[in-house]
């Protein structure tokens, strides 16, 4: 299911008042050469060493064997688990596991499995340097689901399914899913699936799902380790950027749908074809009920090239505790993951309009007033979060994802009874962006560990002006072109 981003036309300032939406500068720059993700023939060239191939027919039905060991039930379930989902692809023949091992390195075994003369799979033992020690030998069997195995001489990232068996044990521990859904033989949906024991959201023994879209079809998407995702080692090297979608999702045995949680979604949106967003919105909830939102905005659209993350300011509400927003019936869609269907979850195109124009509990502005969106702790990761801007909790507002940013630096505004749509006006006296709410408290973090709290009085007083190492807002004029979309404007 592909879902095209059609951007609103126009900006403009109404009375003051910006009206949130990603609609807001107009910059275009290139991306430097070898910006873009590994290519499908670079992940099994040179990297895998030179290759051999062998060709099996394989005409008569196989017997497969599950490997026995330590946690039986465990791995009971979780192949129980992928043989719900992908059937015959993950049952991994014992006599096949025992020639890829056998087999000299970067190898590649191809199988003609409904004898026509055409490779269909291919198995080999990876040796790409990025996986890691542990997991190693890595068996992989890859199947060929558009018939092209052969016309780019192995697998490739559009419509290849990627079985990975770590320590080559004849059981499987991850999948990773490449689809191609227009027939223009490059990636358009990504899906990484792994078992987990015990998850804080699905519980025990379930299997969980990262799905991810190229709306913008840049054929950039999600970097792995081992064939499955792990934050510290591949969140920079996936995209997160441009125009995508991901929802996380979990299959429990006794499920008959996969159910989301946490993202549901995570939008990213390109306003100026850069292949970086100008905006990130993301969701958090079960099905059709959100308990919180976070919208972020490269406010003075500096992130360009290999510098794809630069996010100023967030917008994050939250619902009254186990009293989540519904969401409208016209605003949730679902799919299939292999056949089974999936929880519903804010439509992209609606999902800006809705979340500025829901009634929530409260809403908070976090403003990066030195545009440096870094993680608190700087030297352990110096990057600039692809998240978005995520505000540390305090006794008036929770913390919504993580890791937060750094706490000083910040200037912050909470409504305690916002009235929708949420909307921001520009003070001239401080040259700054403010939430425009009836009732507010705010702050600003400076460069010493004190923060100093006001209640503001109802109406729109300035509050939370940032005394030091504040930015000019010289370049930040360029928001004059800036609104938030949901409502009329208010006059100030």
């Amino acid at each position: 299911m592909t879902t095209t981003f059609n951007r609103p036309s126009g900006t403009e300032i109404q009375g003051g008042v910006w009206r949130p939406s990603i609609e807001m500068l107009g910059y275009s720059h290139s991306v430097p050469p070898g910006h873009r993700r590994t290519t499908p023939r670079r992940m099994f060239g040179t990297a895998c060493g030179r290759t051999r191939s062998i060709v099996i027919a394989w005409i008569v039905p196989a017997v497969f064997v599950l490997a026995a060991g330590p946690g039986a039930a465990a791995q009971d379930a979780r192949q129980a688990l992928f043989e719900r989902v992908f059937g015959d692809a993950v049952r991994l023949d014992s006599a096949m596991v025992a020639k890829v091992k056998a087999a000299k390195p970067g190898e590649r075994v191809t199988v003609d499995r409904n004898g026509d003369g055409t490779a269909d799979e291919m198995w080999f033992i990876d040796t790409d340097p990025r996986h890691t020690a542990k997991n190693r030998p890595l068996l992989v069997r890859v199947i060929d689901e558009d018939g092209d195995l052969e016309r780019y001489k192995g697998p490739d990232l559009d419509s290849d399914l990627y079985v990975a068996d770590y320590h080559a044990d004849g059981s499987v521990d991850a999948v990773v899913d490449y689809q191609d859904n227009d027939g223009d033989n490059d990636v358009d949906e990504m899906a990484m699936y792994y078992w987990s024991p015990r998850h804080p959201a699905f519980g025990e023994n379930a299997l969980l799902v990262w799905w991810a879209r190229d709306d913008g079809d840049d054929n950039l998407l999600w970097y792995d380790i081992d064939y499955t995702y792990t934050q510290d080692l591949c969140q920079y090297r996936s995209h997160f950027g441009g125009d995508e979608t991901f929802v996380a999702f979990g299959l429990r045995a006794d499920s008959d749908r996969w159910i989301s949680a946490w993202e549901n979604p995570f939008l990213f949106y390109d306003t100026d074809g850069d292949q970086c967003s100008e905006a990130v919105l993301r969701i958090e909830g079960n099905d059709d009920k959100v308990r919180a939102i976070r919208y972020s905005f490269d406010a003075d659209g500096d992130a360009f090239g290999r510098h794809c993350h630069d996010y100023d300011f967030s917008i994050t509400a939250v619902a009254e505790k186990d009293k989540p927003v519904q969401l409208p019936e016209n605003m949730v869609a679902g799919m299939k993951l292999r056949g089974i269907p999936t929880q519903r979850w804010l439509r992209r195109d609606v999902a800006q309009q809705f979340v500025t124009q829901a009634q929530w509990a409260k809403v908070m502005l976090t403003w990066d007033e030195i545009n440096a969106n870094t993680e608190a702790d700087v030297h352990r990761d110096p990057h600039e979060r692809w998240e978005g801007v995520i505000a540390h909790g305090s006794e008036h507002f929770p913390q919504v994802g993580g890791p937060p940013c750094s706490a000083l630096n910040k200037r912050y505004e909470v409504s305690l009874k916002p009235t929708a749509p949420i909307q921001l006006y520009y003070d001239d006296t401080d040259h700054r962006l403010h939430l425009k709410v009836p009732v507010r408290v705010g702050y600003t973090s400076i460069t010493t560990s004190t923060a100093g709290w006001m209640q503001s009085t109802p109406g729109l007083t300035r509050v939370g002006t940032a005394t030091s190492t504040a930015s000019s807002l010289t370049s930040m004029r360029r928001t004059d072109r800036l609104r938030l979309e949901g409502g009329e404007p208010v006059e100030t």
